[in-house]
């Protein structure tokens, strides 16, 4: 049985390295920004920039290497997904996309993991021109009538996992 404690909380700037302080001030006010802690130690930050109504890119930085996350590589999936279905609820999202530079073959299985499907490639797209790839995660939003009320029904297109 796992001692291991994670807590999601709101990020702050003292949780990322002081080179991404200015990009980290700009995620708080575009959005969600959350930080992933374990036993009390940040592993990694991440939310959602709204774009606009209902869409929004998500990202992540991790603050520890991937090798000292691939047993926890679960738990994190879970709570990352549920914050994802949070985020969706809370400021009414149908669409939340992704990039990840494409030689980055665990982000793209992060991202495949969470239900984000492929949609193609950005050719020269990062700063450093490297190519990246777009996910998404889409839900389909119905508006059905019924005699007793309007309801809302939405489905996530993603695959499962």
């Amino acid at each position: 049985m796992s001692t291991d404690k994670y807590e999601l909380r709101p990020m702050k700037l003292c949780d990322v390295p002081p080179e991404y302080e200015a990009q980290a001030k700009t995620h708080i006010a575009a959005g969600a920004a959350y930080a992933l802690c374990l036993n009390d130690k940040v592993i990694g930050v991440g939310g959602v920039r709204l774009y606009w109504e209902g869409v929004g890119q998500g990202w992540l930085l991790r603050t520890v290497p991937w090798r000292e996350l691939v047993y926890k590589a679960l738990d994190i999936y879970d709570i990352v997904d549920e914050k994802i279905k949070d985020i969706k609820n809370k400021y009414g999202l149908h669409r939340i996309q992704a990039t990840v530079v494409d030689e980055n073959i665990i982000g793209h299985k992060f991202l495949m993991r969470l239900s984000f499907q492929k949609e193609g490639i950005l050719k020269k797209y990062g700063e450093d021109k490297r190519d990246s790839v777009m996910y998404a995660r889409v839900w389909d939003c119905l508006l059905y009538q019924s005699d007793a009320a309007d309801e809302l029904l939405c489905g996530d297109l993603g695959g499962r996992r």
